[in-house]
């Protein structure tokens, strides 16, 4: 069903208290009504939005899988309560921050999106859920005032939605498709929230570690801003950045956590939370996807460790999961041809979940 719809966002309650967040409308936060186009409401209470021959259909899969497990995780290891505050940084459509004010009822949740196709969506998604903050902007390391957004380095099997990246305003990048979001920190975002740290901070942010984690970049955040991290690296379209980012946390004592899987991603937790209870969020999270790791992976090795100081990123996903696992490389080339048939019948399952 294609349709029109029109969402008014009110201004979440937790944000009475804050004299400064009224700059939030600066982001196109509230209270400007927005219009959607050329989407489908799905058979969900409250209404789930996804744009028809675009990649929300995949990203919503990855979400369902990802999200509801690390949140179950997170609370099975530390006290949790209705005050968590959480940022989602490149929130796409929305879906992530379902999940979290699904689960975690009463939580703060500041959702930041750069593209205004994807904020539109994001809004349509979230105008249900008065926890959640969507604020078009850029998450960037330093206040740099508009931003391009640049279609990415991809091939675009299914859409392109998945993969928007932004750039100083000033870029002359020939895919530069709109300069409309504001640049925002997390430093600045947790001042002019009036928030005192994030509980969880998700980063994906297709490339734009490389300016969160740079040199120039505001980082007074990572110095008990923030408890867990979750990250997506994007070496492939910044190349570097992935290595930045583990540079900038080992260098502050952040325990940096490596999951045993083939995808680009990364846990890390603050100064305040254990070693041993960071990896064991991580192992309880990855628990869940045993069934992706390769057919011959021993049940009695680890699938989430501590990233050893000193090492370059892992260069594949068998390197990931050999460095997690502490098994060597060689032992994981297993039955490579039923693994890869694995693969293809967990994704063949996994579309058709979705149809």
């Amino acid at each position: 069903m294609l349709a029109k719809f029109q969402f008014q966002m009110p201004r979440p309650e937790w944000l009475s208290d804050c004299p400064l967040a009224a700059d939030a409308t600066l982001y196109g936060a509230h209270p400007r009504p927005i219009v959607t186009q050329s989407i489908r409401k799905g058979p969900h209470h409250p209404p789930l939005f996804i744009r028809p021959k675009s990649t929300d259909e995949t990203v919503l899969q990855s979400t369902q899988n990802e999200f509801p497990a690390l949140v179950a995780a997170l609370t099975s290891v530390v006290e949790t309560n209705r005050n968590w505050a959480i940022l989602d940084a490149g929130a796409n459509a929305g879906f992530a921050s379902r999940h979290f004010a699904e689960q975690m009822p009463g939580a703060r949740i500041v959702a930041v999106e750069a593209e205004a196709g994807n904020y539109a969506i994001l809004r349509a998604n979230t105008a249900h859920y008065p926890g959640v903050l969507a604020l078009h902007a850029a998450i960037w390391g330093r206040k740099a005032g508009t931003m391009s957004v640049v279609d990415g380095n991809r091939a675009p099997a299914i859409g392109r939605e998945w993969q928007y990246m932004v750039a100083a305003s000033n870029s002359s990048n020939s895919k530069v498709v709109n300069r409309q979001p504001q640049s925002v920190t997390v430093s600045s975002l947790l001042k002019e929230l009036c928030l005192s740290r994030f509980d969880l901070v998700k980063l994906d942010i297709e490339g734009a570690e490389a300016s969160v984690f740079g040199k120039d970049a505001a980082l007074s955040w990572l110095d008990g801003g923030f408890r867990f991290m979750y990250w997506e690296a994007h070496d492939d379209m910044v190349r570097g950045s992935e290595q930045a980012m583990i540079n900038i946390l080992q260098q502050r004592s952040i325990t940096v956590v490596i999951p045993a899987t083939r995808d680009s991603i990364y846990f890390a937790c603050s100064h305040g939370i254990s070693t041993d209870t960071c990896v064991a969020a991580c192992t309880r999270w990855r628990s869940n996807f045993s069934a992706w790791l390769p057919p011959c992976f021993p049940a009695d090795v680890p699938i989430c460790s501590v990233l050893a100081h000193g090492l370059a990123a892992p260069r594949d996903g068998l390197d990931r999961i050999s460095r997690a696992s502490g098994l060597p490389r060689e032992q994981l080339v297993c039955r490579k041809h039923r693994f890869e048939k694995q693969q293809r019948q967990l994704r063949v399952s996994a579309g058709s979940t979705l149809n």
